[in-house]
């Protein structure tokens, strides 16, 4: 067997060699292989986190050109109460304080003003909040919207969050900008996160190691990453983010309610930003929450979970972190998970005054020595917030003297007896925003009595009617005395403008303009819907007397003999005689007066007593507490609101509020019924701070205003009504139309007579025992405007845009009513229109009411309240409703507009047709011509007394008088039966207008005599030629027929009718012609024209020639001459804003450049050939613009030899301009051409 031999390696020596790994013992072997799996493990780790480092942004925060700030952005921060400086800023000295163990990062939140979170309306935008690159990527034009220094400490593993009050005013680091200053948050627009920095380490003295910038939506993606942040809100946190008070947020999707929430990262963004319910005070603190929120969510993270917040938050972000620094500071991440979170805002309460800078913008000017040291001690010497504020003599008296804490409802202590009255009986009421149930508790309110007893009050008014009007409230009561309330309400309810005026007179001068407004507001919104009230004596005996004659006035009831010198003297003669017949009449016969007066009377018997002193009442001081209470007995289902002084409407024994309280607690109630209630309104007038505070006007009051201050606290806000309008069918609310970007109205029907209340998911519930009625007239209203849907767009209608069917109701979209309402043109106008205006004005209107027509729809409430005239100039009609709503006595909240309803609106079992629309259009044609309303419907019935247009106003045609006239006929069988015949007879006048005429009845008996003569004599003559074999005769009438107004007869009745050419010639010529009408019908088509004049016929429906039965309707394409536009106002706009209007406008246009010495405006229309105002047609005028060039700079003799031009303008003289020569841009016809051979420059 061989012998197997092993080779042994020898050294140099001949002795063995042995292996390094054999001679480890095993300890070290282990040790070796940790080592070399750590290593391998180290490398993984730095690829891994190089890979993680490079979905971050890298930017040095540096720009390539500096930003601009729009002279009118951030021009409302409000400097109340705090101290105005003119002096230099005075800034520290030294450089930035630094701490090794403390890391300061900025973190910047840039406003990108992207569509998906400046939308007022987000909902569509919410699937573009995903962290894709558009709506992540970061702008170079944003704003820096919070800055928040968080502030590191490594050794102690403590987070400081620093909020830097964005109005905070800072000097502009930059050359070119010395001595100027402006808000902080404006320097990142200015220099970029660099110059940012560079502020706040001179200004606050704190050295700031990087910064880190997210965005909105980056923001969004972030709170997202994490799950999600629990936040615990107040109730008006909750209410802002829902919508129910002022707020700057924008929708959420979910409802959410005070207490204890979890966001997704879009509500949170909402929350952040909340600032409306208080000041940017708050806001900031919001902001750290959030943070704060998210880092909790952080700590409790898997690493698995961690490897995904990675991955999403990294993108999100842009830095000038390096990755070496990023990697040091994840090593100390670990120390950071579940520590302790500090917060504070910069500049402190107290230690701030207010400065204006640049473009005269106010910002705060803070104490930089106090703040300085406030910061440094928060962030290097482990002083929490509260020992920084003690710390600080300003922030610590301010905070003692309580200004710092703005109160709410919820930390309002309520200790003391008024404090205690305060929150029992008041419910707060937010007089700028709709109002809600959380408004009012959980009671149902029948009388609402308000403190209104201030220069200020009529707002107030203005806003409690708006809003309580959903409430139910139809009755407003005054303290004026009751004949003022009788002024008043004659006012509201016929729009009289003399008995508004009699009302105004007693009130105190100072008020009475304010007054005005108020109640023209009311008179306008809701026209015949409120009725006034007056409560207590009248100051005047001629107030009384003015009453008494409104009152005898609005009686159609004839006097008996006894009383009949009476009224008349009441009617018609001086106040003193008025009353002393009045009083004379109602002491010797009252019945016959009661009979006289009828509903009146109550009115009528609270003035005589009152005279008489037999009331039941100690003094006058008891009056207005009983005039109050027989309002509770004359309006037994109408929710009534009371205006009074403070003491009245206080909750205390012997109050008004009391005492009504008290009646309605006497009062029987079913088992269904609620208990009906007083609410009182208390009002305390003042001025918020934008620090949050509140001054009152007047602290003597009986509501005590400190403690009632810190009661409503923040409730007590300013802002906008989204609420616009109310009327018996529906409320109408402001809304955006996502899909086209645009402002549309959102018309809900819910008419108040027949609805009860919503339900928890917002359906409608009709009253009991209203069902069908409620079921039938919505039918009515979805029919209405589906139809109006279906009619699309007319210049001279709003056009209806959808209609949607939820909630047990319907919603109807359409556009807003923009522009200004005729009859407030028309009020203040010197005079009334010309008939050449008027046409021009109405005519759209005409023609969108036979647009209508054609629908078989009907508007029944044309009058100058529902017509506007838009920007441009022309008119369009509004005020769509149904058949109940403008109907008298209807089970609806009847809209009727009195003057311009037909007389078979005033009663339900007439029928309506295009007749009563005829009856408008004239009403509205007689108003517009002779500045008068005319006389309404009802009371023509009884005693026409409408004197015909051109006896009001002489210079009104006898034609144009007659055909409203003929429109205004109470018989809806004698009215035109269009709106075209109306428009035709307004337009040109009849033949022989001074001549003998004949009545139409007297025309259709002499035209059928004249008819039966023909045929008796046509039937000779053919039994004469036929006896004689007259075939020349059948000849010649076969001949006949084919001739343009020939009728063929194949008996003794006409069959057929050759259609002549009705092209060129006038329509009214053929309309009055027998010729033609008495064998077919007219339609009439309306277009404007450049090659007919207006009135011409451009086209017809049937050609020459055609042979049509008898009866036939043939359309008439009429023209209404050229097409114009009014020319708007264009010297001294920018050239492009000039242009924009123009095209909208379809007027064409050339644009020539304009030597500009420095009067100008560089890019601004100097100059313009057509004046503003003149009328300019359509594709036939050219408007000639001179656009002012660049000022020139200093002169320079040695680079130019031309000649300066002279001081003033120089402009260069257009060539020949033909209105060919301006070749349309594509807009809708209407474009504009550049003089000079290119874009106008200097």
């Amino acid at each position: 067997m061989n012998e197997l031999k092993t080779k042994t390696e020898k050294t140099t020596d001949g002795a063995p060699k042995r292996n390094p790994w054999r001679r480890l013992p095993k300890g070290g072997k282990i040790a070796v292989i940790v080592v070399g799996i750590l290593a391998v493990l180290a490398v993984l780790a730095a690829l891994y986190v190089n890979g993680k480092l490079d979905l971050l942004r890298y930017d040095d925060g540096s720009v390539s050109e500096m930003g601009e700030i729009g002279e009118d952005e951030d021009q409302d921060l409000d400097g109340t109460g705090l101290t105005h400086t003119e002096s230099e800023m005075t800034m520290p000295e030294g450089s930035p304080f630094s701490d090794d163990n403390v890391l300061n990062i900025l973190l910047i939140g840039t406003d990108e003003r992207t569509e998906a979170v400046n939308d007022a309306d987000a909902f569509t935008h919410l699937n573009q909040l995903d962290g894709t690159e558009d709506t992540t990527e970061f702008s170079d034009d944003a704003r820096s919207d919070s800055m928040i220094l968080v502030s590191l400490d490594i050794k102690d593993h403590v987070i400081r969050l620093v909020s830097i009050e964005r109005g905070t005013g800072v000097p502009i680091l930059l050359d070119g900008y010395e001595g100027q200053y402006d808000w902080i948050t404006h320097t990142f627009r200015y220099g970029g996160a660099k110059l940012t920095m560079k502020t706040i380490e001179d200004c606050f003295n704190v050295q700031v190691d990087h910064y880190v910038r997210v965005n909105f939506n980056s923001f969004v993606q972030i709170v997202d990453a994490v799950g999600g942040v629990d936040l615990d809100i107040t109730e008006m946190e909750a209410k802002a983010l829902n919508w129910e008070v002022p707020s700057n947020s924008m929708l959420i999707v979910n409802h959410v309610d005070p207490g204890p929430n979890h966001f997704d990262g879009y509500t949170a963004l909402q929350y952040a930003r909340l600032r409306k319910i208080d000041n940017d005070w708050k806001r900031v603190e919001r902001q750290r929450t959030v943070i704060k929120a998210v880092l909790d969510q952080v700590q409790n993270a898997s690493v698995m979970e961690l490897d995904n917040l990675l991955n999403t938050i990294l993108p999100l972000i842009q830095t000038n972190f390096t990755k070496s620094e990023i990697a040091a500071l994840l090593v100390q991440l670990p120390g950071f998970l579940g520590c302790d979170v500090q917060q504070m805002s910069m500049p402190l309460q107290g230690t701030y005054g207010i400065r204006t800078g640049m473009d005269d913008r106010l910002m705060y000017d803070p104490d930089w020595v106090v703040n300085i040291k406030a910061l440094q001690d928060f962030l290097y010497d482990d002083k929490t917030a509260e020992e920084v504020i003690a710390a600080t003599p300003e922030t610590a008296a301010a905070e003692a003297a309580g200004e710092l804490v703005i109160a709410t409802r919820e930390s309002a202590d309520v200790t003391n007896p008024v404090e205690e009255y305060n929150s029992k009986y008041l419910h707060r009421i937010d007089m700028t925003y709709a109002l809600d149930a959380s408004d009012f508790g959980s009671d149902e309110y029948r009388v609402f009595v308000a403190d209104t007893d201030n220069l200020r009050g009529n707002e107030l008014r203005g806003a409690l009617i708006d809003k309580l009007y959903s409430a139910g409230v139809r009755v407003v009561a005054v303290p004026d005395g009751a004949a003022a309330g009788v002024l008043l309400d004659n006012y509201l309810q016929t729009g009289n403008t003399g008995s508004l005026d009699s009302y105004l007179s007693v009130l105190p001068a100072d008020r009475r303009d304010s007054a005005r407004t108020l109640w023209e507001h009311v008179r306008t919104r809701y026209p015949g819907v409120f009725h006034a009230a007056g409560l207590g004596a009248d100051a005047r005996s001629a107030t009384v007397g003015k009453a008494l004659t409104v009152l005898a006035n609005a009686s159609y009831n004839t006097p008996e003999t006894e009383i009949a010198e009476a009224v008349q003297a009441m009617r018609s003669g001086t106040t003193s005689n008025a009353v002393y017949w009045f009083k004379t009449a109602m002491a010797k016969y009252p019945r016959q007066m009661e009979r006289f007066f009828g509903s009146s009377y109550a009115a009528v018997s609270r003035l005589y007593y009152a005279m008489q002193g037999t009331l039941n009442v100690a003094d006058d001081s008891e009056l207005p507490t009983y005039d109050a209470k027989q309002l509770l007995k004359t309006y037994k289902k109408d929710g009534i609101l009371i205006f009074t002084d403070e003491a009245s409407a206080l909750m205390t024994e012997g109050s008004m509020a009391s005492e009504l309280q008290a009646q309605l607690d006497k009062q029987k109630y079913g088992e269904d019924e609620d208990p009906q209630r007083v609410c009182a309104i208390g009002a305390v007038y003042g001025t918020w701070s934008n620090a949050g505070s509140f001054t009152p006007d007047d602290t003597e009051t009986a509501w005590d205003a400190d403690s009632l201050t810190e009661a409503l606290g923040s409730d007590a806000l300013r802002g906008k009504d989204m609420l616009l309008a109310l009327d018996g069918e529906g409320v109408l609310y402001a809304a955006i139309d996502n899909s086209a970007t645009r402002r549309v109205v959102v018309k809900e029907y819910v008419p108040v007579t027949i609805c009860a209340a919503r339900s928890r998911d917002g359906s409608v519930i009709p009253r009991q025992g209203r069902e069908v009625l409620f079921k039938t007239t919505r039918m009515d209203f979805v029919d209405l405007y589906r139809s109006l849907v279906a009619l699309g767009r007319n210049d001279g209608l709003v056009q209806v845009l959808d209609l949607i069917e939820e909630n047990n109701t319907a919603y109807a979209v359409r556009e807003p009513d923009e522009g200004t309402p005729l009859l407030t043109y028309l009020e203040q106008r010197a005079q009334p229109l010309t008939q050449s205006e008027a046409l021009l004005l109405l005519r759209p209107v005409v023609y969108g009411v036979e647009a209508m027509h054609r629908m078989g729809l009907l508007h029944r409430g044309i009058s100058p309240e529902t017509v506007f005239i838009t920007k441009t100039g022309s008119a369009k009609l509004s005020g769509y409703a149904t058949l109940g709503l403008r109907t008298a006595d209807s089970e609806l909240k009847s809209q009727m507009f009195d003057g311009y309803a037909a007389p078979e609106q005033y009663a339900v079992a007439e029928f309506d047709g295009k007749y009563t629309d005829i009856y408008g259009l004239g009403a509205l044609f007689y108003r517009v011509l002779t500045g008068k309303t005319p006389v309404p419907a009802n009371l023509r019935r009884m005693n026409d007394t409408l004197p015909p247009a051109h006896t009001v106003d002489k210079e009104i045609p006898g034609f144009v008088s007659a055909a409203i006239a003929r429109a205004m006929r109470l018989a809806p069988g004698e009215r035109m039966q269009s709106a075209s015949d109306l428009l035709a007879a307004i337009t040109a006048p009849e033949k022989d207008e001074g001549g003998f005429r004949l009545t139409q009845r007297q025309i259709k008996f002499l035209a059928l005599g004249a008819a039966g003569l023909v045929l008796v004599a046509a039937v000779s003559i053919w039994a004469i030629v036929s006896a004689s074999g007259g075939g020349e005769a059948s000849s010649s009438s076969s001949s006949s027929s084919s001739s343009g107004t020939s009728v063929s007869s194949g008996s003794s009745e006409v069959e057929v009718f050759t259609v002549p050419s009705f092209v060129g010639k006038k329509y009214t010529d053929l309309a009055s012609n027998q010729a033609y009408t008495k064998y077919v019908s007219f339609l009439t088509e309306h277009e404007f024209s450049n090659d007919y004049k207006a009135g011409e016929v451009m086209r017809q429906s049937h050609p020459q020639g055609t042979q049509v039965a008898v009866g036939t309707v043939i359309t008439l394409t009429v023209s209404d001459g050229p097409e114009t536009a009014v020319m708007p106002e264009v010297l001294g706009r920018p050239q492009a804003d000039v242009e924009a209007d123009l095209k909208a406008l379809k007027i064409k246009y050339a644009l020539y450049p304009l030597v500009n010495d420095g009067s100008y405006v560089a890019g601004t229309v100097a100059r313009s050939d057509t004046d503003k105002g003149t009328v300019v047609e359509i594709g036939k005028t050219t408007v000639t613009l001179y656009i002012a060039g660049e000022a020139p700079k200093q002169p320079d003799s040695s680079s130019s030899s031309q000649t300066a031009p002279p001081a003033g303008d120089s402009e260069v003289t257009p060539p020949p301009v033909s209105p060919d020569t301006t070749a349309p841009s594509g807009d809708a016809g209407a474009g504009g051409e550049t003089g000079g051979g290119g874009t106008p420059e200097g």
